[in-house]
């Protein structure tokens, strides 16, 4: 805040306790308050206003500040552990979507790719140094503003150029208006299928991937192949490969 904001605050407190306001005591609290919103300061002044009849030292006014920013905390702290428990551990080799964006935040700045989630140690210690940090990275987030926070993370499509998707939030349409503003965005538009969020208690469930016309004709014949190799008893012509 502006030292001026800072002062037409201060001098407001000072007048409800029929208190002189002096530009020394002006100049040497402002530097403990400066960094701080002044919507911060004022919610702090009018706590103590409905809770005391005396002026207040500033040391009182800068504990109710730090009392609910330790509130604060512990709110984003749960929620960062839920958030871990319900989805992280559930998390597929398939692109994940973010909704949060402080769980977005936290899962870039300490893993950066589900790759590097997948290929962490696997042991009960590093699970809980990984939970831990993701939530100390939720916490640290509440002070960004978190404009450009990546929400989109690639998964390792090791079989297939197209893309698979998980929802990680609680409003699908917003999920997957995320998901095609950034394909749309990076070029990439072979979505084949959008998976609905996952609930905590279960594991992603597979869906069937609609077919094209093309791919029911392609399968067809190759399927005619088949039957034709085994009418035939011809087993040497049984190599799959060689009959798409």
């Amino acid at each position: 805040m502006t030292y001026n904001e800072f002062k037409s605050q201060w001098s407001t407190m000072c007048a409800i306790y029929n208190q002189r306001p002096l530009d020394s005591v002006f100049e040497a609290v402002y530097p403990i308050f400066k960094e701080l919103p002044v919507e911060m300061l004022a919610e702090a002044l009018n706590r103590h206003i409905q809770s005391s009849n005396f002026m207040p030292k500033p040391a009182e006014i800068f504990g109710y500040i730090k009392q609910k920013a330790g509130v604060t905390e512990n709110n984003l702290k749960n929620e960062a552990y839920k958030f871990y428990d319900a989805y992280l551990v559930n998390i597929t080799s398939a692109d994940a979507v973010i909704e949060n964006k402080k769980m977005a935040y936290a899962f870039d700045a300490c893993f950066g790719s589900i790759e590097n989630f997948f290929n962490r140690p696997s042991s009960s210690y590093q699970e809980s140094k990984d939970r831990e940090a993701f939530s100390d990275a939720v916490i640290y987030s509440k002070d960004l503003k978190l404009e450009h926070v990546p929400q989109v993370f690639k998964g390792l499509r090791p079989y297939s150029k197209s893309i698979s998707v998980a929802f990680f939030g609680s409003c699908f349409e917003n999920c997957r208006r995320l998901a095609l503003e950034h394909y749309s965005e990076t070029g990439e538009d072979k979505i084949y299928r959008i998976d609905l969020p996952i609930p905590a208690e279960r594991q992603l469930e597979e869906k069937e991937i609609p077919m094209t016309p093309a791919q029911k004709q392609k399968n067809l014949i190759f399927m005619n192949k088949v039957l034709s190799a085994l009418t035939s008893k011809n087993l040497n012509s049984l190599d799959l490969s060689k009959m798409r």
